[in-house]
């Protein structure tokens, strides 16, 4: 695996050999090449001066793309209690998520006046190392795209299903299960 954020180039070797028009791999090797120290928050891999400016509009669209308003925070959000108390970075995913399915259902005569319930976890609570990094925090003010990707850093697909109240009783349990040590 080539890491995450950039921090590793997956490189995978492959000597290959063909044999009477049949290719066959006669080594492989596969490694992850650390290109970033985060503790020195610098590269370790030179810069190609061609890439960059092949890459330069769409680096810049990038950038301008995460950088756009789509909503403000009226408090600072941080997930370092995430695990032990009400988290307004988890409820901010959960709002977001309710509001997107009441709009796709408006005007559903089978589902839109069905109550909507949304389900989300904490993602960054400190990880294996407890670093800094690895905790959300988001100023009050304006929220961007680049703070919904830290607030929600993975690219999981919206599932909605119908259940019976029954159904949510057993997955409340369960889910309050693992809060039980």
């Amino acid at each position: 695996m080539p890491g995450m954020w950039g921090d590793h180039l997956g490189v995978v070797d492959l000597v290959l050999n063909n044999d009477g028009g049949k290719w066959q791999v006669g080594q492989a090797k596969a490694e992850a090449r650390p290109i970033y120290d985060p503790l020195a928050k610098q590269s370790l891999a030179a810069e190609d001066g061609s890439m960059v400016t092949v890459l330069k509009a769409d680096h810049d669209a990038t950038r301008e793309f995460v950088s756009k308003p789509i909503g403000r925070a009226s408090d600072n959000m941080y997930s370092f209690l995430a695990l032990v108390q009400d988290d307004p970075t988890v409820q901010v995913v959960n709002m977001a998520q309710k509001a997107y399915v009441e709009h796709f259902i408006q005007g559903d005569p089978d589902l839109a006046k069905l109550p909507v319930l949304s389900a989300a976890a904490p993602f960054k609570v400190g990880g294996r190392k407890n670093d800094p990094a690895s905790f959300v925090e988001v100023e009050k003010g304006q929220l961007t795209f680049r703070n919904a990707a830290d607030l929600y850093l993975y690219p999981n697909t919206l599932v909605v299903m119908k259940v019976s109240g029954k159904e949510v009783k057993e997955w409340l349990e369960c889910s309050a299960g693992s809060s039980i040590r």
